[in-house]
């Protein structure tokens, strides 16, 4: 059973090489996630973890040679938002009820 590190850290890697698709559902996160007083560009004082973070997230952006968004990242999971909220198996961890994973493993998976 992979740890609960091991798990966002393969999400995160996987998240630059996939290209989101134009869905509703991935509309509707970014939506919700645009006005939510966790998103970083929501306020102007930030921790110097998040800024690390951030900086961690841009980077890694950088090297897998995908565009810089500005959608922001989640204060609560350091997320950068245009990646957290096109992958199926997300949450949003501030407010679970704001969106939930659509995510539905068959029979195979379980």
């Amino acid at each position: 059973m992979k740890s609960k590190l091991l798990k966002k850290l393969q999400i995160i890697i996987l998240s630059r090489f996939k290209k989101p698709k134009n869905e509703k559902w991935i509309k509707d996160r970014r939506i919700a996630c645009f006005n939510c007083e966790h998103n970083t560009n929501n306020t102007n004082k930030l921790s110097i973890k998040l800024k690390i973070m951030i900086i961690l997230s841009d980077f890694y952006t950088w090297i897998t040679l995908n565009e810089k968004t500005n959608l922001g990242n989640c204060k609560i999971c350091t997320c950068d938002l245009y990646y957290k909220t096109s992958e199926i198996t997300e949450i949003c961890e501030a407010r679970p009820t704001k969106w939930k994973s659509i995510y539905k493993p068959n029979s195979a998976q379980k």
